[in-house]
C-alpha cells in the first residue's frame, strides 16, 4: 500500500509543478495541501537516496514556491529545493560513483532548464529565451526515458520555454512543439 500511495503523491506533486509551469496557476504549488502532500510523500519514502523521482519532485515543487514567492519569503524554499537537488546524488556515490555522475549530470541539466525558463519568464531578452529553449531540449534529451517523472518535468519546462517564444514571436511551430512536448 505505501508504494501505491506515494506513486498517488508523488503523480498528484508532479501534476501541481506542471499546472503552475503551464497555466502560471499559482495556487497549484502554494496552496498548504501541496506542502502537506509533499510532507506526507517523505513519510511514504522509506530511502529517500534510492528514490531520485520524489526527492527531485519535491525539489521541483520548493523551487516554483520560491520563485512565486520572491526573494525573501522563498528563501527557505529556495534553501530546500538546492538541499533536496543536491542530495539526490548523495546516496549513490557511496554505493555507485557512475550513478551519482549521472544522478548529477540530470540534476544539472534539470536545474540548467528551470534557471532558463525562469529567466527568461522574467526577462523580455531574445537570447534569453533561446538559451533557455536550449537548456530545455538538453534536459529532454539527457534525461533517461525510465526516469518518467523527471522526463515529464523536462518536457513541461521546454513547453513553457516555446510556449513563451510562441507567445513573444508568433511561430505557429513554437506553438505545435510547446503542445507536444506538454502532451
Amino acid at each position: 500500500m505505501a508504494v501505491t500511495r506515494r506513486d498517488d503523491l508523488l503523480r498528484a506533486l508532479a501534476a501541481r509543478v506542471l499546472l503552475f509551469r503551464t497555466n502560471m496557476d499559482r495556487a497549484a504549488v502554494l496552496d498548504p495541501e501541496a506542502l502537506r502532500m509533499a510532507r506526507e510523500l517523505m513519510r511514504h519514502v522509506p530511502d529517500p537516496s534510492a528514490d531520485l523521482e520524489a526527492v527531485l519532485t519535491l525539489a521541483d515543487l520548493h523551487r516554483c514556491r520560491s520563485v512565486l514567492l520572491g526573494d525573501e519569503a522563498g528563501r527557505e524554499d529556495a534553501a530546500i529545493a538546492t538541499a533536496l537537488e543536491r542530495y539526490a546524488g548523495q546516496g549513490e556515490a557511496e554505493r555507485d560513483p557512475v550513478a551519482a555522475e549521472e544522478t548529477a549530470r540530470v540534476a544539472a541539466l534539470h536545474a540548467r532548464a528551470r534557471e532558463g525558463v525562469i529567466a527568461a519568464e522574467r526577462q523580455r531578452d531574445r537570447g534569453q529565451l533561446e538559451s533557455a529553449v536550449r537548456a530545455c531540449e538538453a534536459a529532454v534529451d539527457g534525461t533517461p526515458v525510465q526516469a518518467r517523472p523527471l522526463r515529464a518535468s523536462a518536457l513541461a519546462l521546454w513547453g513553457v520555454a516555446l510556449r513563451l517564444r510562441y507567445e513573444r514571436e508568433g511561430r505557429p511551430e513554437d506553438l505545435d512543439a510547446a503542445v507536444a512536448a506538454l502532451r
